[in-house]
């Protein structure tokens, strides 16, 4: 059995001042080289589209075997000619999955940090076997999702680590 906790962030999009400079700045180089067609098609891409980026991160515990962490980047796209965001347009971007198994010692604690003069709080998931180092991983690290978030995923994510591992005898089949 598998628990999955997951937190996604909004799709930031990139604002419109930057993307008229980049589509004035790619047609005027495009131009100089007499591609005029390629670049009111770059400005017109530029203009029509708006493009964001989000952020989709998990936690995986699986009960006396460990811990999987995944992160997931993906791109929206929004028409800058539409008044409402009803339609948009999600492409993914990179994914990142770390595996951390619980042979050794596996706690979650929640910490906090400074971010410039803001004091934000995290989860982080301490690991290592009895002899080696204690290594330190901060879990939804782009995120960063705020206390009372928090809280809740790191209670149930504790109880769910102490589980001893459920062990089931296979019986041959019949024959």
């Amino acid at each position: 059995m598998c628990s999955s906790f997951s937190f996604q962030s909004t799709a930031q999009p990139v604002s419109l001042p930057l993307l008229a400079f980049l589509a004035s700045a790619i047609g005027g180089f495009a131009a100089l080289h007499r591609n005029a067609p390629a670049a009111l098609a770059t400005v017109a891409i530029f203009l029509l589209l708006r493009r964001g980026h989000a952020v989709r991160e998990s936690l995986k515990i699986f009960p006396g075997l460990g811990v999987q962490l995944e992160s997931q980047d993906f791109y929206t796209f929004t028409p800058s000619f539409r008044s409402t965001a009803s339609r948009t347009w999600s492409l993914p971007g990179t994914t990142r999955i770390t595996s951390i198994s619980s042979n050794g010692s596996c706690r979650l604690v929640l910490n906090e940090g400074l971010q410039g003069a803001q004091v934000s709080p995290y989860l982080a998931l301490l690991h290592g076997a009895a002899d080696d180092k204690l290594l330190s991983r901060v879990i939804f690290p782009f995120i960063l999702p705020r206390l009372e978030h928090l809280t809740p995923v790191l209670q149930e994510a504790q109880r769910l680590l102490a589980e001893p591992v459920a062990h089931t005898a296979l019986s041959p089949p019949s024959l």
